[in-house]
């Protein structure tokens, strides 16, 4: 994620993709973030894994204001 609002997914297809599983995940998605969440979709040749390694399901590049995510009351 890069932008509020905004995902991208990136996907692989596999030698078993199914057209009709992606677009129930892409809608199950959809209902989770919202109707007014832009989901992007880039399907990719392989996907890089990180510095230590390892491959990530999640990745935003946004900055957390943990400020605004505690409640002092």
């Amino acid at each position: 994620q890069t932008k509020y609002g905004e995902i991208t997914l990136k996907i692989v297809k596999a030698l078993r993709f199914e057209q009709n599983s992606f677009l129930n995940l892409v809608n199950l998605i959809s209902e989770t973030l919202g109707v007014n969440t832009k989901i992007n979709i880039e399907f990719v040749k392989s996907i890089p894994l990180m510095k230590t390694g390892k491959q990530t399901t999640v990745l935003s590049e946004l900055p957390i204001e943990f400020q605004e995510l505690v409640d002092f009351d």
